[in-house]
């Protein structure tokens, strides 16, 4: 891909601005808006098509994964890699979108902030469709 002339999501924590009982209009352009703003957090995305693929299938998480990334990087500020991924469960076949906070050395109060951050947003999720989650895997940055 090309460079875009597009506007870039520059308010991520105007959740409830942007959404009201029905799923707002989510277009690819929002989805690759998104991508641009996670570049500005300094999120790490391994493999960007499978993440892309997934967020196009997806399009509403979009608000969610800058809103968590917005969130995790004000909190945690530079002390971790944020890194945007798909997980696959090897038990089930189920997978969602995950943003993995990573540290050197970990805080004892990881999850609390993990929760504290999630509870903001997890209750708008939409009804249907995939899931995103903010969390952990006590992995070193990669």
């Amino acid at each position: 891909t090309g460079e875009r002339d597009v506007d870039v999501i520059e308010h991520p924590d105007v959740i409830e601005e942007e959404r009201d009982c029905s799923t707002p209009d989510v277009t690819a352009e929002h989805v690759y808006n998104l991508m641009e703003g996670l570049a500005r957090e300094k999120v790490v995305v391994p493999d960007i098509s499978e993440v892309l693929d997934y967020l196009l299938k997806y399009r509403e998480l979009a608000y969610f994964v800058l809103f968590a990334a917005n969130r995790a990087r004000s909190r945690f500020k530079s002390a971790v890699q944020l890194s945007l991924e798909v997980y696959h469960d090897p038990e089930i076949d189920d997978e969602y979108l995950a943003l993995y906070v990573r540290q050197e050395n970990y805080e004892d109060n990881i999850f609390d902030v993990i929760d504290e951050i999630s509870a903001e947003y997890e209750d708008s999720f939409p009804s249907e469709g995939g899931w995103f989650i903010l969390t952990t895997d006590l992995h070193p940055p990669i």
